[in-house]
């Protein structure tokens, strides 16, 4: 009996700790602000079926406005995976993936992706609302029609990528001779290399316009 709560309880303190990696990992990669309480509850990164995945919300004119892959946001999306977070990518000269498939040996591949996030206002049903002091069978024009409004949040992700270490492997050669990009540099030096050699790189734009249609 005494194995079985050792195994369970070894169990729990490895989950904890490739939690606390994972969470380490996507705090270095997140272009949201490090304090959780500002996060969407559907950023961050975990390890599923040999695989890291890694979601972050990130909006600008292109998104929701022009709806479509312009290349400044498919740099800045490439540029966010390969480097991260500005203020974090002075703490190693490892590149993310790199840092990331050298902390879980089991990960095979990593999926990252960017999200948006559609709000809208839905109506319930219109009901009468009776007054309690009226008695059941009173007339209907002593009561109110009322229709509630609900909150709806309608989660998109627009761009995904998924690498595996020998796909990485090749990419980081490239990137060697200059490991460190600011953004402007990577996306006049480097970001249409890097996109020709990631052609599994996927856009659903399709889905926000829908979705942008059906509110209007």
């Amino acid at each position: 009996m005494k194995s079985f709560w050792l195994y369970v309880l070894l169990f729990c303190v490895i989950g904890s700790a490739e939690s606390f990696a994972a969470q380490a990992i996507f705090e270095a990669w997140s272009l949201s602000p490090l304090s959780r309480a500002l996060r969407h509850p559907q950023e961050g990164a975990r390890v599923e079926n040999k695989s890291l995945i890694v979601r972050s919300r990130y909006e600008d004119h292109s998104v929701l406005v022009k709806q479509e892959a312009t290349r400044e946001l498919t740099c800045r999306f490439l540029h966010s995976f390969l480097y991260g977070r500005h203020r974090l990518r002075s703490s190693s000269p490892a590149l993310l993936p790199q840092r990331a498939f050298d902390r879980f040996s089991q990960v095979e591949s990593i999926e990252f992706e960017f999200f948006t996030s559609l709000l809208s206002n839905e109506p319930t049903s219109p009901y009468w609302d009776i007054r309690p002091s009226l008695p059941p069978e009173a007339v209907r024009p002593d009561s109110s029609l009322r229709v509630e409004w609900t909150r709806q949040e309608e989660v998109i992700s627009y761009l995904q990528l998924r690498i595996s270490r020998q796909e990485w492997t090749s990419l980081a050669s490239l990137l060697d001779r200059r490991p460190h990009y600011a953004f402007r540099e990577f996306e006049q030096e480097a970001c249409d290399a890097v996109f020709q050699f990631l052609p599994q790189l996927k856009s659903n734009f399709t889905a926000i316009r829908n979705a942008l249609l059906q509110k209007n």
